[in-house]
C-alpha cells in the first residue's frame, strides 16, 4: 500500500525529534574538574580531548542524519507537491488538507533546519574545547618539560656536588692511609728503638754498677796516698800509703792488671791536684753526679760511710771510709776519713778540701788601697752537728792591714768545749795560684773537756782559707780537722 503525504510527512517529524534529542542529551557530559598537579592536569585534559572528538563525530553524524532527513522531507515536499498536482487533477476536494500537510511538511523543513544550525553551533563549540584542550595538553607538557629539566638540573647539581665530595673524600682516605702507614713504620720504629734502648740501659746499667764499685774502692784506697796540705798522717797511715795496695771489687775478686791501673792513675791524677778553683777536675771529681761512677753519689749536708776490702803490705784489712760533701754554685768543701786496723792497731787518715770560683789575685792591690773591710758569718761543715755550732763565728778581712781575725759568741753549751768565747787571732792575706788566700800564722785557741776518751786541755787551731767571688763575698777554709765556709754580712 502506497503511504499517503500525512504518513510520510509523521515519520519524518518523529525522525527529526529523535534526532534533536539526541543532539540535546550530549551537551552535559562535557564537564570536569582539572587537578592541580601538571600530570593530573594532563590526564584529564588527554580525557576532554577524546570526550571532544568523540561529541564531534557524533555531532557530524547528527549534522550528516539531518541533512539525510532534510533530504528526505525536501524529496517528501517535492513528492507532496507532485501529489497535489496530481489530486488537483483528480480530487478538487483534498486540495485544502494537502495544503496543511504542505505546511506541516514545511515546518518540519524549517525545524530540521534549525536542528542543523543548532549541530552547526554544537560542532563549532566542541571544536574550540578541542582546541583549549589541545592547549592545556601542550601547556602541561611544557610544563612537565620544564619541571622535568630542574629536576635534571637539581639531579645533575647534586651529582657534581657529590662528585667533588666523593673527589676530597677519596684525597682524605689517602692521605689518611698514607698517615696510617707513617704511623705504623713510626710505631715500628719505636719499638725498635725502644728495644735498643733496654738493651743499652741494661748494659749501662750493669757497666754503670761494676765502675762505680770499682771506682769507690780505687778512690777511697789512693786517699791513703795522697796528703794535701790540710791532711794529718800517723806513722802507721804513712806506712800503710807506703805499701802495695790491691783492689778487690764488692764479690771479692781481685782486680788487676790494666783495669786497676787505669782507674788508679785516674784517681792519683785527681788527687793529686791541689785544691783550688784553678783545678776543675778536682771539683768535678768531688762532686760528680752518681752516672759518672767516680763516687757513689750522697746527699749534700751528710756523712756517708763505705766499708772497702783491702789489702795492706799484704794483709787484709776493712777499711770504713768517711765522706762529706757540700756545695754551693761557687764553692765547695768535702771531707775523707778512713779509720782500720792492722794487727789489732788503728789506722786512721783525714783529709779535708776546700775551693770554688776564686777570687782573682789582683783585686788584692785594690782592696788594700781602698782600706777595704768585710765581715763573714761562718758556718762550721753546715749540714753536720759540730762542737763548732755552738757559737756564733765572725771573721773579718781587713785588706787594709792584710790581716783575718774574728771570734765566735758562745750562744749555748756542750760537753766537748770549755764555756767562753774563742778568739781568731790574726791571719795574713796574700795572694797564691792566681786567687787571695789566708792563713799561716793566725790560730783559735779550744779548751777542750775530754769527755769520751777525746784531748783533753787547750789546743790551738789553725784556720787557713781563700776568698770565694769576683768581690770576695765568701770565703771557705778549715778550722782546725773541720771544713767552714763563710758568708759576707750585708
Amino acid at each position: 500500500m502506497k503511504p499517503t503525504i500525512k504518513t510520510t510527512a509523521l515519520a519524518i517529524l518523529i525522525s527529526l525529534g529523535a534526532v534533536a534529542c539526541g543532539s540535546s542529551g550530549g551537551s552535559s557530559s562535557n564537564k570536569s574538574t582539572t587537578n592541580t598537579t601538571d600530570q593530573t592536569q594532563t590526564e584529564q585534559s588527554s580525557e576532554q580531548l577524546a570526550a571532544a572528538k568523540k561529541q564531534a563525530e557524533l555531532a557530524q553524524q547528527q549534522k550528516t542524519a539531518a541533512e539525510k532527513q532534510l533530504a528526505i522531507a525536501q524529496q517528501a515536499a517535492k513528492d507532496a507537491q507532485n501529489a497535489q498536482t496530481k489530486a488537483e487533477s483528480d480530487k478538487a476536494a483534498q486540495v485544502k488538507a494537502a495544503e496543511e500537510k504542505v505546511k506541516q511538511a514545511e515546518a518540519q523543513v524549517a525545524a530540521a533546519q534549525q536542528q542543523k544550525t543548532v549541530a552547526e553551533e554544537k560542532a563549532l563549540q566542541i571544536a574550540q574545547q578541542l582546541q583549549q584542550a589541545q592547549s592545556a595538553v601542550k601547556a602541561s607538557e611544557l610544563k612537565i618539560q620544564q619541571t622535568t629539566a630542574e629536576i635534571q638540573k637539581i639531579k645533575t647539581d647534586y651529582q657534581l656536588a657529590d662528585a667533588e665530595k666523593n673527589k676530597q673524600l677519596a684525597q682524605l682516605e689517602k692521605q689518611l692511609t698514607q698517615e696510617k702507614a707513617a704511623l705504623t713504620e713510626s710505631e715500628k720504629n719505636l719499638a725498635t728503638a725502644n728495644q735498643q734502648l733496654q738493651a743499652l740501659k741494661s748494659e749501662t746499667e750493669s757497666n754503670k754498677q761494676t765502675l762505680a764499685n770499682l771506682q769507690k774502692s780505687i778512690t777511697e784506697l789512693n786517699k791513703q796516698i795522697t796528703e794535701l796540705r790540710e791532711t794529718n798522717i800517723n806513722p802507721i797511715t804513712g806506712y800503710a800509703m807506703d805499701s802495695r795496695i790491691r783492689v778487690f771489687d764488692k764479690n771479692g775478686k781481685r782486680i788487676s792488671g790494666e783495669e786497676e791501673q787505669k782507674l788508679l792513675n785516674l784517681s792519683l791524677d785527681y788527687l793529686l791536684q791541689p785544691a783550688t778553683n784553678t783545678d776543675e777536675r778536682l771539683r768535678k771529681f768531688l762532686f760528680a753526679p752518681a752516672t759518672s761512677g767516680i763516687l757513689p753519689q750522697p746527699n749534700d749536708s751528710r756523712l756517708n760511710s763505705y766499708t772497702v776490702k783491702q789489702t795492706v803490705d799484704g794483709k787484709a784489712v776493712d777499711m770504713v771510709y768517711t765522706t762529706y760533701r757540700y756545695s754551693e754554685n761557687d764553692a765547695y768543701l768535702a771531707e775523707i776519713s778512713a779509720s782500720g786496723a792492722i794487727d789489732g792497731q788503728e789506722i786512721r787518715s783525714s783529709t779535708l778540701l776546700y775551693g770554688g770560683q776564686g777570687t782573682p789575685a789582683e783585686r788584692l792591690s785594690d782592696y788594700q788601697k781602698l782600706d777595704v773591710k768585710k765581715t763573714y758569718d761562718v758556718k762550721a761543715a753546715p749540714g753536720l752537728e759540730r762542737w763548732l755550732d755552738s757559737y756564733d763565728i765572725t771573721l773579718i778581712a781587713d785588706f787594709g792591714k792584710a790581716t783575718v781575725s774574728g771570734q765566735g759568741i758562745k750562744k749555748d753549751d756542750n760537753p766537748i768545749t770549755a764555756p767562753g768565747n774563742i778568739t781568731f787571732t790574726d791571719n795574713p792575706i796574700y795572694s797564691k795560684d792566681g786567687i787571695i788566700q789566708f792563713g799561716g800564722d793566725g790560730y783559735v785557741e779550744v779548751e777542750f773537756t775530754g769527755i769520751n776518751g777525746g784531748y783533753q786541755g787547750k789546743d790551738q787551731l789553725v784556720y787557713p782559707g781563700m776568698m770565694i767571688g769576683a768581690d770576695a763575698e765568701k770565703i771557705v777554709g778549715r778550722i782546725g780537722g773541720s771544713t767552714m765556709i763563710g758568708h759576707e754580712k750585708k
